[in-house]
């Protein structure tokens, strides 16, 4: 009124106010009260306008999730895949275990790969059999760790092998069997290994019976 604005609710920014020196004591309680109930709109307005873009939330699209996701597993950043899936489970417990559970097994298999890869390139061969073995745990037909496996499988087994005929040969029996029960963890249906293993184990039984045979 002071300032003959019929609107206060209308003031735009920048805008100078006159305002009286001894406004507190000759406004009334009730035309204060007017003054705040009819800028009060305006400001709310302007603030909600100015807020809405950062603080509106969006609704949760659990496609839109997964998708992105898909997108870290293919620039292979296998952990930042990992982390947003366990967010997602801590935010909204099981409801979408259906999509996730599949992404998370890809992407823990792609992570045990690369390990196994990188492993193997240190020259850490049975620490690499047990990385690759990880990963088809997650993904049995994921490539290339089920061939690497295979290989660096069959060339253990066989080396295993040649080892404990060498102390079959030697008489050295126990430590030949120990090596062959080693083969047929990695390969239980290793044929050679168990075909000597029980022929080792006989061996062995033959001699404690002679032994306690010959003991007064």
């Amino acid at each position: 009124r002071y300032n003959n604005i019929d609107h206060p609710g209308r003031v735009m920014v920048g805008q100078r106010l006159r305002i009286p020196d001894n406004f507190a004591t000759q406004a009334t309680q009730t035309e204060q009260a007017e003054l705040q109930s009819d800028m009060l709109p305006a400001l709310e307005t302007r603030t909600s306008v100015g807020l809405a873009p950062a603080q509106q939330d969006r609704e949760f699209d659990p496609q839109e999730q997964a998708d992105q996701i898909k997108s870290l597993i293919a620039a292979q950043q296998w952990n930042t895949a990992l982390a947003k899936i366990a967010r997602i489970q801590e935010e909204h417990g099981s409801e979408h275990d259906a999509l996730l559970r599949p992404l998370k097994a890809q992407a823990k298999a792609q992570l045990w790969q690369h390990r196994g890869q990188v492993l193997l390139e240190q020259g850490q061969t049975a620490n690499a059999i047990d990385a690759f073995a990880t990963a088809l745990n997650y993904q049995p037909d994921l490539e290339p760790a089920a061939s690497t496996y295979q290989t660096l499988v069959t060339e253990k087994v066989t080396a295993l092998h040649e080892q404990a005929i060498v102390l079959f040969r030697n008489q050295q029996l126990q430590r030949a069997i120990t090596l062959w029960d080693e083969a047929l963890e990695l390969d239980p249906n290793f044929h050679p290994a168990m075909g000597y293993k029980s022929h080792a184990q006989e061996l062995q039984r033959r001699l404690e019976r002679l032994e306690n045979t010959s003991s007064p």
